[in-house]
């Protein structure tokens, strides 16, 4: 089994100190943590320095703010990236250079959407969650996943919330959200969190987060091959080639094909794996028969094998409603 490094999760990020944070905005909105030893911050326009010079020093890396704002906060020791715009969730452009561009919309319009900048796309209510659904129906039924969702330059806000139905919960605050009135948030669509940075509020989760998080999981591998390959890419379980409906699945690896070649991703440790296709095909089908029921010793010993992980996770807050 050849091994990718594990960067390939990664889209390739515009080159140049502006380019590394764009890279970092795009962790940020996705609710990862860019370093694990610091959490990010992105300070709104108008909101108070003090509650910014307030967070523990040694818990922030790198802190977005508003050109003004950033010159108030130079000095401090932390490193401070100016901006200017505005991180408006239903449509908004944060400006990082004059040639680095950063859009976000809500998901509900993300067919409509010109993508020709970084875009990071919302979920923020029910019309979006709509949207989202039906998407994820196209792919699930027909493997087809939508251009917006599998551009490498897009991204999701809070991806890494929406993936907890497949992936263990994170167990510190990733990043914070320094709001004009001074509110400190775990992230644009978060919880407000303490001056401990503790561990951030669970996230509320449908009937049907493990089918969605298991459709953003695999666009999110379509975003990094294409990246990475510049070319088609397809994921096993979805689509009429199925062994069983997609929804019954709750792990966190993929199968893909890509440039003729056969990938597995897991998503939990970041490794991509270039493998035969025989072992693609038996690592689907351990998988998509499994049904939720847990492996033997002997399929946990080809898993291991593999480096794949499974994770034990439990039912969605509200999977019975």
């Amino acid at each position: 089994m050849n091994d990718d490094a594990d960067h390939t999760m990664a889209v390739q990020a515009p080159p140049g100190a502006a380019g590394a944070a764009a890279e970092r905005l795009r962790i940020w909105l996705e609710g990862e943590r860019a370093d694990p030893s610091a959490v990010d911050v992105f300070v709104e326009p108008d909101a108070p320095i003090d509650a910014v010079k307030q967070l523990p020093a040694g818990d922030v890396g790198w802190v977005f703010a508003e050109q003004g704002q950033a010159e108030a906060l130079a000095g401090t020791g932390t490193r401070v990236v100016p901006y200017t715009g505005r991180l408006d969730l239903l449509g908004g452009e944060v400006a990082l250079a004059a040639d680095v561009l950063v859009q976000t919309e809500s998901y509900a319009t993300a067919a409509y959407v010109a993508i020709s900048v970084p875009t990071a796309f919302s979920v923020a209510d029910e019309v979006d969650l709509s949207a989202l659904r039906i998407d994820a129906e196209v792919a699930l039924t027909e493997g087809r996943f939508p251009d917006h969702l599998t551009t490498p330059i897009v991204t999701v806000v809070d991806e890494r919330a929406l993936l907890v139905p497949i992936l263990p919960p994170l167990p510190h605050v990733a990043r914070l959200l320094v709001r004009a009135d001074g509110e400190v948030l775990d992230g644009p669509l978060g919880a407000q969190t303490g001056p401990d940075l503790g561990r951030a509020a669970p996230q509320r989760a449908g009937r049907d987060a493990v089918s969605l998080a298991r459709f953003l999981g695999a666009a999110k591998v379509i975003r990094a091959l294409r990246s990475r390959f510049g070319t088609e890419v397809e994921i096993a379980d979805f689509g009429p080639q199925r062994r069983i409906p997609a929804r019954e699945r709750d792990d966190s690896v993929f199968v893909a094909s890509a440039a003729g070649q056969a990938y597995v991703v897991d998503l939990a440790t970041r490794r991509v794996s270039r493998v035969p296709s025989p072992i693609a095909e038996l690592v689907e089908h351990m998988f998509s028969t499994s049904r939720g029921a847990g492996f033997d010793a002997s399929e946990r010993s080809v898993l291991e094998r593999l480096g794949l992980q499974r994770y034990d996770v439990p039912a969605p807050i509200g999977a019975a409603e």
